[in-house]
Formats: C-alpha cells, sequence, structure tokens
C-alpha cells in the first residue's frame, strides 16, 4: 500500500483537529444524525466520521471500534483528505493504495469505501465523513452528493463546535485573569444592576459571584455610597465619556470606610448605545494614608525648617531639576511655588558677585575635592531686599563612575547674624577711629595747656601780668575745648545705653529754649530766624530731643550762617503717618555731596579752621538710629545745607498747631 504524504500545510492540521474538540469526546447527537443520514442515502451498512493524525485515525458515531476511539492509522481516510474531493473506492482489495490496509486486511474488513474531506472554512482538511461496506459495491451519483452535502454541513459543525470551545477557554482565561486582579472590576447596567464581577469585587462584598450576579449594586452598599456611585454611572452613560481616577469613600463589609479610586468605562450595545459600563476600583486607603502621613511630616519637617531658618532644595544635576521647600521660597518673602523649581530660577536671584564663587564652589565639589559643598550668598527677596543665605549640599546618588548626579541640601538663614558681624565690624573700626581721634584731640588741648601753663610761669616770674592773662585765657580755653570733647564724648556712648523713658515732647518748646540759649550768637551775626512747625509732638526722650535740636543748631552758627544776610529755618512735617520730619536749613556754603555721608562719621568736621570736636552730627545720628529713624543732609532751595532728622510721631498728631514765627 502507498502511505498519504501530507504536504508541510497539511502537517499542521492536528491542532486544527484538536481544536474542534471532537476527540476523546463523548458523541455529539447532531453529528450523529448527520452521519446516519449518510448511511441512509448512500445505502452502505456503515458510515462514519474519521479525524485523521499523523499515526492514527479517531472515528464517531459509536460503532464496533467504540464512541470516538482510536482505530489505528487511517490510510483510507488519509487519502481522501489528500485527494481534495470525494473519493470512491468500488473494492479496495484491488486498489494499490488501500489493498495493503489493516481496515482491509484485517478481522474488520472494508471492501468497499466512499468518503468525502471535512473542509473548514480556513481551507485546511481535518478528516472525512465516509461510508463503508465489507464487500465491493458501488455508489450513485446523488448519493456522491449527498454525501458531499453532508460533509459540509459535518465541517461546519465541527468548525462551530471549534469556536464554541475557544469561546469557552477565552471566557475561563479572562476569568482566571480577572479573578487575580487586585482591582474590584464590576460590569453592570443601565438600572445598576451587577450583571458580572470579579473575586475580589465578591470579596470586598462579603458574598459568592453567583449569589451577587443580576441583583441591584444597592443591595450591598449603603444609601449614601448606592446613591453616590449610581450618579457618577448615571454621568457615564449618558454623556458617553468615561470617567477616569475618581477618588471616593464607601463603608466596606468589616464596617470601616475605605478610599478608592475608581475608572467607569461606558460600553455600546449592538444598537450603537451605551448602556453597560465596567467600574473598576482600586483601594488606594493605605496609600492615601501614607500620603497623608508623608503630608504631615512634611509639613512637621516645615515648620521645624522654618522655627530653624532653613530651607531643603534637591537638584538633579544631570537634568538640572530642582525640588525646593515651601521655606525656601518664605524665606525670600515668596509664597511657596511662586517662581519655577528650576535651577534657573536660584541663579537669577543670587547676587551678581556672589554667583561665579557659588558655581566654582560647586565645581570644586563635584570634581571630588570636599565632603560638603558650601558656599555664602546673598539672595534677592521678593521686596528686592538683598538676604544672606549660607548653602551646603551633600551628593546623595552617584554614577557609575562615582561622580554627584543627585545632591540634597539646606539654606540657612544668616541675614541677621551677617549683618550683625558686618554690624561689629563696623562697630570695631569706629572704636579703632574713636580711640585714635580721641586721643589725638584731647591731647591737643593738653600740649596747649602744657605749652602756655609754662609761658604763664615765666611771665609771672617776670611779673609781665597782661602776658600773663593772655596764657591764661589760652589755657582756659584750651581746658573748655577738652571739656566739651569729653562730654560729647560720654553722650555718644551713652546713646542706647542709658535707660531712658518717652514722652510728648513740643518741638515748639524745645527749638525756643535753644534759641534762647543761643540769643546773644543769633544776634550777632542778624540772622533771620523762621520756625515753621507742621507737626509739634514727638514721642521721644525730652533730653534726646534737646541735644538733637541743640547739635543741628550749633553746626549751623559755626558753618551754615556765613552770608552777608544768614537766614536759619526750622521745619517739621510729617512723614508716612508715623514719623515727624525736623530740618534746620540754613543759606550758607552747602554741604558738597563726597562728604554728605562723611560728616555723619565720628570727628568729622567741615573746616578744621572751626571749633567743635566733630561728634554733634554723629550724635545726631545715633539719636534718630536708636529711634529707627534716620539723619542726612541735602542741599537747600536755592543755597545753603538743610539738616533732616526723623523721629517718631505722637499717635495722633495735630496738624492744626501750625506755628509761624520770626525771630
Amino acid at each position: 500500500m502507498t502511505n498519504a504524504q501530507y504536504s508541510e500545510d497539511q502537517q499542521q492540521e492536528p491542532t486544527n483537529r484538536r481544536a474542534c474538540s471532537i476527540l476523546n469526546t463523548q458523541a455529539d447527537p447532531a453529528l450523529n444524525g448527520l452521519v446516519e443520514l449518510a448511511a441512509r442515502v448512500s445505502g452502505a451498512p456503515l458510515a462514519l466520521i474519521s479525524l485523521v493524525e499523523e499515526d492514527r485515525s479517531w472515528s464517531m458515531p459509536e460503532h464496533d471500534a467504540g464512541p470516538s476511539q482510536a482505530m489505528g492509522r487511517d490510510s483510507i481516510s488519509e487519502h481522501a483528505i489528500l485527494s481534495g474531493g470525494p473519493l470512491v473506492i468500488s473494492d479496495t482489495t484491488q486498489d494499490p493504495r488501500t489493498a495493503d490496509s489493516d481496515l482491509v486486511i484485517g478481522e474488520r474488513a472494508v471492501r468497499f469505501y466512499a468518503g468525502v474531506p471535512l473542509i473548514l472554512t480556513t481551507g485546511e482538511a481535518i478528516g472525512a465523513l465516509c461510508v463503508t461496506d465489507s464487500k465491493p459495491r458501488n455508489i450513485t451519483e446523488d448519493a456522491l452528493a449527498s454525501l458531499s452535502l453532508l460533509a459540509q454541513q459535518a465541517s461546519a459543525l465541527l468548525e462551530l463546535r471549534r469556536d464554541a470551545s475557544r469561546q469557552r477557554e477565552a471566557r475561563a482565561e479572562l476569568r482566571t485573569i480577572l479573578d487575580a486582579v487586585p482591582s474590584r472590576i464590576y460590569y453592570k447596567d443601565a438600572r445598576n444592576h451587577i450583571l458580572n464581577l470579579n473575586r475580589a469585587a465578591a470579596a470586598t462584598i462579603g458574598m459568592s459571584i453567583e449569589d451577587i450576579k443580576g441583583r441591584p449594586a444597592g443591595d450591598f452598599f449603603s444609601d449614601l455610597d448606592a446613591t453616590a456611585f449610581s450618579h457618577d454611572e448615571a454621568q457615564v452613560l449618558s454623556t458617553g465619556k468615561p470617567k477616569l481616577g475618581i477618588e471616593e469613600t464607601h463603608e466596606a463589609s468589616d464596617g470601616h470606610r475605605k478610599t478608592i479610586s475608581t475608572d467607569k468605562i461606558n460600553l455600546r450595545n449592538g444598537r450603537d448605545e451605551f448602556d453597560r459600563l465596567v467600574s473598576i476600583e482600586t483601594d488606594i486607603t493605605e496609600l492615601h494614608d501614607a500620603q497623608d502621613q508623608l503630608a504631615l511630616a512634611h509639613k512637621r519637617l516645615e515648620l521645624a525648617l522654618e522655627g530653624a531658618g532653613q530651607a531643603a532644595w534637591d537638584w538633579d544635576v544631570l537634568t538640572h531639576q530642582v525640588v525646593y521647600s515651601d521655606t525656601w521660597y518664605t524665606m525670600l518673602g515668596y509664597e511657596p511655588n511662586e517662581l519655577p523649581m528650576t535651577f534657573d530660577t536660584w541663579e537669577s536671584l543670587v547676587h551678581p558677585d556672589d554667583l561665579e564663587p557659588a558655581f566654582a564652589g560647586m565645581d570644586d565639589y563635584l570634581a571630588g575635592n570636599g565632603d560638603i559643598y558650601s558656599s555664602t550668598i546673598r539672595m534677592r527677596c521678593k521686596t528686592g531686599d538683598w538676604r544672606w543665605i549660607r548653602t551646603i549640599g551633600k551628593a546623595c546618588r552617584w554614577d557609575e563612575e562615582g561622580s554627584p548626579i543627585r545632591i540634597t541640601g539646606m539654606h540657612i538663614d544668616i541675614d541677621a547674624e551677617r549683618r550683625l558681624q558686618d554690624k561689629l565690624t563696623q562697630k570695631n573700626a569706629e572704636l579703632e577711629r574713636f580711640v585714635y581721634t580721641a586721643s589725638h584731640d584731647l591731647k591737643s588741648p593738653i600740649v596747649t595747656i602744657m605749652g602756655f601753663a609754662s609761658h604763664l610761669i615765666e611771665s609771672c616770674e617776670s611779673g609781665d601780668v597782661d602776658t600773663a592773662l593772655e596764657h591764661a585765657g589760652r589755657i582756659s580755653r584750651a581746658g573748655k575745648r577738652m571739656r566739651d570733647c569729653i562730654d560729647d564724648l560720654l553722650r555718644i556712648s551713652r546713646i542706647g545705653n542709658a535707660k531712658s523713658s518717652r514722652s510728648r515732647v513740643s518741638l515748639s518748646e524745645v527749638i525756643r529754649d535753644v534759641l534762647d540759649q543761643h540769643q546773644d550768637e543769633l544776634t550777632r551775626c542778624q540772622a533771620h530766624v523762621s520756625i515753621e512747625l507742621n507737626a509739634d509732638t514727638v514721642l521721644c526722650d525730652p533730653i534726646h530731643v534737646q541735644q538733637v535740636i541743640e547739635n543741628l543748631v550749633n553746626n549751623a552758627l559755626r558753618y551754615g550762617l556765613t552770608h552777608q544776610e544768614p537766614k536759619l529755618t526750622l521745619r517739621s512735617e510729617t512723614l508716612h503717618g508715623n514719623q515727624v520730619q525736623i530740618s534746620v536749613i540754613d543759606n550758607g556754603t552747602g554741604v558738597e555731596r563726597a562728604y554728605a555721608e562723611k560728616i555723619f562719621e565720628l570727628f568729622e568736621r567741615l573746616s578744621a579752621s572751626k571749633d567743635g570736636s566733630g561728634l554733634g552730627l554723629a550724635i545726631v545720628r545715633r539719636f534718630a538710629q536708636l529711634y529707627e529713624g534716620d539723619a542726612w543732609v541735602t542741599d537747600a532751595p536755592g543755597s545753603g545745607a538743610a539738616f533732616h532728622i526723623s523721629l517718631p510721631a505722637e499717635v495722633n498728631i495735630d496738624h492744626s498747631n501750625r506755628e509761624k514765627a520770626v525771630a
């Protein structure tokens, strides 16, 4: 016998036969009916469906070989499959293809065979519908045509069985996948009935899947939760738009409220209507609690950093992405996240003079020099002021070569410390200048006194009374100059140290008192004095106000009233509602701008030819600063100089007290 040879494509057919779910199964009534009809239309005693593999055959329905039993290799049906059409062998013993077949020479000899291949819609042949007889015979053309039609029906039934099997396997696989998903999945209709659900959803409800299917969702959730769920689902179905990432809470079967993140996705039916949806719920209670704890820890850290005057930053060296803490912003007067979290933001806020050293320090640290990065910089606040910041950082992630690629650090507010340090440096410089100048200014009168004392002795011994009196006068004036210098030094050293009490001080009274004391000097120089007070009261120590007016008038008498027609104006006005500006204005030679600040320093005089300690204006500014004010000089209208000082005003200033007098 010649064995049938399968092509390469035909060798894959056993897989399709198994897919038809025929092998090793009980007979199918529909297929049994087709087989019985095949026997009747052909007149043959036996009809069967033979499914052929490489090394064996399967037949159905029941016959002598048993139900769907393996019969060894059915070489005859193999030839029918290979023929591609009906195969009729009237006498198998006479056909060389079948003469040696076990089915022909065996105990159950097949002498007649007529078969039609079973071909699926894909073109694959999986077996044959055949009729046989134990004695040679023929088959009519009509019977063979009917057998072909029955073979087509058998092929269709087998293919339906295959598809049904695949659907069952797919459903089982999908069920396995859905039940493995920890999220809760509900399949609902427009009435909010649960059509299906996965194992996680059933476990949440506390019932079996079969007991839940088909029932309203309201049977398993509280009225509040069911109403909320139903509202969202109605929106999804009515709008045709899914709602994703809905964060909501519901009461679980154990009585605790859970936080869930829900995706609700609408589905279309065959009429292109949205009448079903899938709800996928993920329990994020632990994540939500962890986020709350993290937010609380973050807030505590922010409060700790704020209390300590510190802020945090995190820098990705490769991407230049930066994360700033809230206090990083508030330290500079900004709202959190008011500026972009970028490296450029930091760079734009650093003082230009500090930027290059800061970059150099960072490059040095990235090169592996040092355990930490540290730099002291000035950063611009929202108000435009500069604030001193110490920034430190340390690498927390490295690349394969050991170079830092992520650095975490802190900003420490050292503004008060740095300004105190600068102030201390300034004070030390002032002290050195103070000691040097004081020793010089005190030494000069002493030298004068000692020199003229010697001359006085000589004059007394010679009896030259007039010369002796002249020398005595010089000694007296030098002593007075020394006393005045010592008094001024004591005054300036006590500013801010001695206790003082604030009270309402009338500027008009103080000014008149000072002018009365200097009436003789003002008369001698024929000065025209004007008093223009738009604000009469300040809240200060009366002694301090007296000293300020005294020093300013003294300064005007000494340097300002040099004009042929000298004028002196004392004026006051309100500044910003909480300060009073006092001005002493002359029409003298004025003050060059280069000396406008210098004259307020210790021991500075406009002219060395004039008497004075050089401390008067320094005392004025110290008193102003004591009251959080200032002292400065400007050009007077026309000519001369205008010296100003700002002092705290009384809470309720009486603007009706406007005095204008001429002395």
